[in-house]
């Protein structure tokens, strides 16, 4: 008589893969809400990008200078602009709208885009679009930033994740 080795799920598999599944879903739902870092947003529009205030900026003046004219887009007094920088890679730029001032940060870096909203301080890198699967995209994780007006705080990364029905990347 032979003995078993391993270990034989059977009919326990489903389950667990259920049990798995909710897991994630719940882990899902508690990433933070841009709601949880609002503030009011400026009326004003951008009049002018200076391009002195960050030493990188010139490099990208032309995307830069598509922001004049513009409101603010992300965390109240400031436009986010963004563009490729290879496959995938995404670099972005945060151009405060009352003063001009840019702050391109390095170490935030996209793959699958970013999602912000005008009134609020948070910044999702890497979410997932209502048409992607996590199980499709496991080469990246979906990122959360708080801004506070000089530069990103990193405060939680998790696997891809969908953000919201308004977060497309």
């Amino acid at each position: 008589m032979r003995k078993k080795s391993g270990i034989h799920l059977g009919r326990k598999l489903p389950t667990l893969v259920a049990a798995f599944s909710l897991a994630a879903c719940a882990a899902a739902q508690n990433h933070p809400a841009f709601k949880d870092y609002a503030v009011s947003v400026s009326s004003q529009s951008l009049e002018q990008v200076r391009l002195e205030t960050h030493p990188d900026a010139r490099m990208f003046s032309t995307r830069l200078n598509h922001l004049v004219g513009k409101r603010a887009n992300f965390a109240g007094d400031s436009l986010i602009a963004y563009w490729g920088c290879g496959t995938a890679c995404q670099m972005m730029a945060v151009v405060n709208v009352l003063t001009g001032e840019v702050q391109i940060p390095e170490d935030v870096v996209g793959t699958n885009g970013f999602c912000f909203h005008p009134d609020s301080r948070l910044l999702v890198v890497n979410p997932l679009g209502k048409w992607q699967d996590a199980n499709d995209h496991y080469r990246f994780q979906t990122v959360f930033y708080v801004w506070d007006g000089q530069m990103f705080q990193r405060i939680v990364e998790t696997a891809p994740t969908k953000v919201s029905p308004d977060c497309e990347p």
